[in-house]
């Protein structure tokens, strides 16, 4: 709260002073310089005090209200000179660099850095000319650099120059590249500089300063690369292969003096990340030398060419091996992706994708063959280097062949794979076959229907079936890839669908039986035997598609399923129960039709039917048919004619959950318990939409857990009396949302009885938390539901009262203010910590509310009044708890 109510002081100052004409503003000069040295008095008194935490903030406020004072006085008002202006910053900095030594804060640091570079933006002046904001930001990192090198602070250097970095890209856009290029050089050099000059004197900071360079290097890389877009493309690649050779040359004098000090291996370490860096781009900007597509090739061949370099150089050299690794791998990226999306763009390019898969293939060749150099996680890089081969071989095949040579192409690798046992992880040795199964799928969606593609899927089925039957012989791991045997084969006898559906019908159950028998002949045969029952299953798709569910059609359905169900029960022992499949769709489908003409009478049915096999012990499909009857209830329209019908449903389902309550176990009791409870919901929503039905749900919630706490037989208490504490768990969450969703955004008109209505739903929730639950954690949850609820509540009531008034929410956020300050003193008074959780979280809220809503959308009062009194509120009440923390004693 401090902090906050800080930052908006020092807001509402800016805006009184900006809001001042430029011929006058010397009362708003006071103003500010005024709180600027009450909060340094402020400050410096609670330093003595003690509070050193405290003061930081007043003081860092006084500086910044000093600060831009000072800044508005010359540039908006014009009270003083040029001269006078540097001559006061001085004071005012060296005034706030010496309460950095003197406190060792940085947050005073950091935030004074911060607003060298904020104020013309707040202030809303600039700077002319070039050579002005050079030496202006220039100053600025010569002090940063004082700060980072006294303090040993390395992130002032980071700060200082992406500070630099945006301020003078947000003044001078449209500069010369030229002159941007010198600031960015200056910039860069001179933080640089003193980063290594305190990497070397200040061992100690050694990793954090390499992170921090790095991040500052990547940034002017970043940007360098934006400004030389407007200079020739000689001249960029020239630049960034003179600053790669430079690192590179830092990287190597420093790895030459890696005995003297381990400083100099990290120093070589971060000077070849960056060389690598300048080469990636200086790669990168090949690719403009011309308009065309013509570099393309040789920039994908570049990329495969640093990749290999860095590999081996990787590899030669055992202690750069981790970063050289790293940019090989981002090299061989680069160049897949050149391969993957950039040539197959170009025209007549088939040659140089070919070219670029061998050279992918040559890297994956070279690491496998010194696999016995890699370790721990270069292992899994190499595994997944191999993947992604295979993917940009699938892209190859599938850009470079027809479809059906395409099929045939991914079977015959998918064959070598089986039967060349390499030497990588076994989990990706077995995806191998299902990623090539799974592209010959793919590439026979495509095929056309005719004799020749049929025979060229035929021809891939029985190559990757046979392949697969040898390998499965000494290698059980490849039985899944059957799979996709089983698919080749449904889509070979798909294509008869290309003459007539009748046919397409009789070539899938001829598949699906083939399948069925050839499946016992085979070693693992079983997987495949499990992809043919897909046949049915799209058997009995294409009928219901077809929209021709006439009695031959259903009869061949139903007769192919029987089939495959009794000839895998007779031949292989085991059932898949596709009969019981079948069964219950037709069930299902006469419920749909039935439903539509006597909705009420098909729920009534199913419930009696649900009370009936209750009673029977069938428990199970008791619960199944009153999951039906609940779906039906909640389709029902909300009609209150249906009101009396729905009743006599709702007993019928009250008395099957308490047949399951006394001969089911506790899940199944739940499960009908919650079916009931929805009948209800929906029952007493047919009679009032309204809030009325949210205060029976409540109140009926409230009746369930007194039940209960009253019955209790388990120890636990969210397991009273078998559940039932649940169901009032439940029930309580309907009423809440339906409460704070529905009531409070779709219920218009009220009716006089529905007032208290809407204060009964939060009284209900605070009373279960007062009287009921003995948990302080329960108890608060449930304080803090009835809370919310009577937050939107009140809401609601005053928007439908005084909605289309003009200052509704004004008054509606000063309402809340109050409350939330009787709330928070309620909590103090009770010592009650979720009272005032909830009071400060309400306060806060309101707080943006007024920020956001009231002043920036609605514009309904002064910013600068609203800005300075939020400000001093919320540090009066930070102010309060502190000098209070000693008399608030723990919660209950």
């Amino acid at each position: 709260l401090n902090l906050v109510g800080m930052f908006l002081l020092v807001l509402g100052v800016v805006s009184n002073l900006k809001s001042a004409g430029t011929s006058d503003g010397v009362l708003e000069t006071a103003l500010g310089i005024a709180l600027g040295l009450v909060l340094l008095g402020a400050g410096e008194y609670s330093v003595l005090r003690g509070e050193g935490r405290y003061s930081h903030p007043l003081l860092t406020g006084g500086f910044c209200l000093l600060f831009l004072t000072v800044c508005s006085a010359h540039f908006r008002h014009g009270l003083i000179s040029l001269e006078a202006l540097f001559g006061w910053l001085l004071l005012v900095v060296i005034g706030s660099n010496a309460s950095v030594f003197r406190h060792d804060s940085k947050l005073i640091g950091n935030v004074m850095l911060t607003i060298y570079f904020l104020a013309p933006i707040f202030m809303t002046f600039s700077f002319l000319n070039f050579s002005t904001i050079f030496l202006y930001l220039l100053a600025i990192n010569l002090g940063a650099t004082v700060v980072a090198f006294h303090k040993r602070w390395e992130f002032q250097l980071t700060i200082s120059a992406l500070g630099s970095y945006a301020f003078y890209f947000a003044h001078f856009r449209t500069g010369e590249p030229a002159q941007s290029l010198t600031f960015l050089l200056a910039v860069y050099g001179l933080s640089l500089v003193v980063n290594y000059l305190l990497y070397f004197l200040q061992p100690e900071s050694g990793d954090s300063n390499l992170l921090l360079s790095l991040v500052s290097q990547v940034i002017f890389i970043v940007l360098s690369a934006v400004v030389v877009m407007g200079l020739p493309n000689w001249c960029r690649v020239t630049v960034y292969v003179l600053l790669a050779i430079g690192q590179g040359a830092v990287a190597y004098l420093a790895d030459k003096r890696r005995e003297q000090h381990e400083n100099f291996v990290t120093l070589a370490t971060g000077s070849s990340i960056i060389s690598m860096l300048f080469v990636a781009v200086s790669i990168s900007f090949v690719t403009y030398f011309s308009d065309s597509t013509t570099f393309f090739g040789l920039v994908t061949f570049l990329w495969f060419a640093f990749a290999l370099a860095t590999l081996e150089l990787g590899l030669r050299v055992p202690r750069h091996r981790r970063v050289m690794g790293r940019f090989s791998y981002f090299g061989l990226i680069l160049g897949g992706a050149q391969v993957l999306y950039v040539l197959p763009s170009m025209v007549g390019s088939e040659l140089l994708q070919l070219g670029g898969l061998g050279l992918y293939w040559v890297y994956f060749t070279s690491l496998y063959c010194r696999r016995n150099k890699l370790a721990g996680s270069e292992l899994q890089v190499l595994g997944g280097t191999a993947v992604a081969g295979i993917l940009l071989t699938v892209n190859a095949v599938l850009h470079l062949l027809s479809p059906e040579q395409a099929v045939v192409a991914f079977a015959g690798l998918a064959v070598v794979f089986l039967m060349v046992k390499l030497q990588l992880n076994e989990k990706l040795l077995l995806l191998i076959p299902h990623v090539m199964g799974g592209a010959a799928v793919w590439a026979s969606l495509f095929i056309p229907g005719d004799l020749f593609s049929a025979g060229m899927l035929l021809a891939a089925c029985l190559c990757l079936g046979g392949a697969l039957e040898l390998s499965l012989r000494r290698e059980s791991g490849y039985r899944h890839a059957w799979f996709w045997v089983g698919l080749l084969l449904l889509r070979f006898a798909a294509v008869s669908f290309e003459y007539s559906v009748a046919a397409g019908l009789a070539a899938l159950a001829t598949a699906h039986l083939a399948g069925k028998l050839l499946s016992l002949k085979l070693t693992q045969g079983k997987y495949l035997s499990q992809t043919m029952e897909l046949s049915s299953v799209a058997i009995a798709g294409i009928v219901v598609l077809w929209r021709a569910p006439s009695v031959p059609a259903l009869l061949v359905v139903v007769l192919t399923l029987f089939l495959s169900h009794y000839l895998q029960f007779r031949l292989d022992g085991l059932s898949a129960d596709l009969d019981v499949l079948i069964w219950l769709g037709l069930v299902v489908n006469l419920l749909i039709v039935s439903y539509q003409p006597y909705p009420m009478a098909c729920v009534t049915l199913l419930a009696a039917g649900s009370v009936l096999l209750a009673y029977s012990e069938r428990v199970q499909v008791s619960l199944a048919l009153q999951t039906l009857t609940v779906v039906g209830v909640v389709l029902l329209p909300l009609e209150r004619s249906l009101a009396l019908d729905l009743l006599l449903t709702g007993v019928f389902l009250m008395v099957a959950f308490q047949r399951i309550h006394e001969a089911g176990s506790s899940s199944e009791m739940q499960y009908s318990g919650c079916g009931f409870l929805l009948v209800v919901c929906k029952w007493t929503v047919m009679l009032d939409p309204g809030p009325i039905s949210t205060v029976l749900w409540a109140c009926l919630a409230f009746g369930m857990l007194y039940y209960a706490l009253n019955h209790e037989e388990l120890g636990a208490w969210n397991e009273c009396n078998g559940g039932v504490f649940d169901l009032s768990r439940w029930m309580y969450f309907m009423a809440f949302v339906k409460s704070v969703l529905y009531d409070t955004n779709f219920v218009e008109q009220l009716a006089p009885v529905q007032y208290p209505c809407t204060f009964l739903v939060s009284g209900v929730f605070l009373a279960t938390g007062h009287l009921l639950v003995q948990k302080r954690e329960v108890r608060n949850f449930f304080l803090v539901l009835g809370l919310v609820v009577c937050s939107f509540q009140v809401t609601f009531l005053f928007h439908s009262w005084w909605g289309d008034q003009l200052l509704f929410q004004p008054v509606l956020s000063g309402f809340w203010a109050v409350v939330a300050l009787f709330v928070v003193a309620a909590g103090i008074s009770l010592n009650l910590k979720v009272y005032r959780l909830f009071g400060l979280i309400m306060l806060v809220a309101n707080s943006v509310k007024i920020l956001v809503v009231d002043i920036h959308v609605l514009d309904s009062y002064s910013r600068t009044n609203t800005y300075l009194i939020l400000g001093v509120l919320l540090m009066a009440t930070s102010f309060l708890y502190q000098r209070r923390r000693e008399v608030l004693r723990p919660a209950v």
